[in-house]
């Protein structure tokens, strides 16, 4: 319920201030090959785009039956064949944890997500180093892949972060956030937390959750600021251009 009120709060944030601005040009991107990943934004695309807005969304579901010249969509479905490689059924009657899914499975996965948005042809043109694009913002998907954003690098814009699912604690570290191991809020940890744990429980959620931590920082998050400076050239760290430093 806090979840989904937090939702709406920020979604008629963001209409509030469209409201009052002129006419952005969005570059929108959610690369996520789910359905529940797609579906909670489409609101938030038309009501931009009944404002005024001109809007580019890549997406792995386009929005049926649109037809504006402001309103343009890049289809990256394909996206879908290397998820549906993922059985997080299987993983969790196997005894996975979902950290374990996130480090074996889930982030080399958002790595060919994000390789597939670059390499759309369509949207290489957009990016190139001669496209004559710009854009005011760019809204896209903070989960466990951020090479996406240094697209906000190469066209100097800001960036509005959105989850369907809730913040993780990678991201919410990233932007400053508490690492709160034990804590009810960290639903990465799954059954794990609780007000009243042993000691050595919290120790153990405190040593299982930082190691993941590490484990982004000094292996996947190098991997994924290679990936984005072989289609944008030279960045900054990508840490620092989600902060919108």
């Amino acid at each position: 319920m806090n979840r989904s009120i937090t939702t709406l709060f920020f979604v008629l944030c963001v209409l509030c201030v469209a409201k009052q601005s002129e006419c952005y040009k969005i570059l929108a991107i959610i690369a996520t090959p789910s359905y529940s990943h797609q579906i909670p934004f489409r609101r938030l695309w038309l009501e931009l785009h009944n404002r005024g807005h001109e809007i580019l969304l890549v997406t792995t579901d386009p929005i049926p039956n649109i037809n504006s010249t402001n309103f343009t969509q890049i289809d990256v479905s394909q996206s879908y064949k290397i998820f549906r490689a993922l059985n997080l059924i299987e993983m969790k009657l196997n005894g996975d944890s979902w950290l374990q899914i996130i480090e074996n499975y889930g982030i080399p996965i958002t790595l060919d997500c994000a390789e597939n948005v670059f390499n759309n042809t369509e949207f290489k043109k957009v990016y190139a180093p001669d496209s004559d694009a710009k854009f005011d913002i760019l809204l896209t998907e903070y989960q466990y892949g951020p090479a996406i954003v240094g697209l906000a690098h190469r066209f100097n814009v800001p960036i509005i972060g959105l989850t369907s699912s809730g913040l993780n604690t990678l991201n919410e570290y990233i932007l400053g956030g508490l690492v709160l191991p034990s804590h009810e809020s960290t639903w990465e940890m799954e059954n794990h937390t609780g007000s009243n744990l042993p000691f050595l429980k919290r120790l153990w959620n405190f040593v299982t959750l930082w190691r993941h931590l590490y484990i982004f920082y000094n292996q996947m998050l190098p991997i994924n600021q290679r990936q984005a400076e072989k289609y944008l050239g030279p960045l900054p760290p990508l840490i620092d251009i989600m902060k919108n430093t």
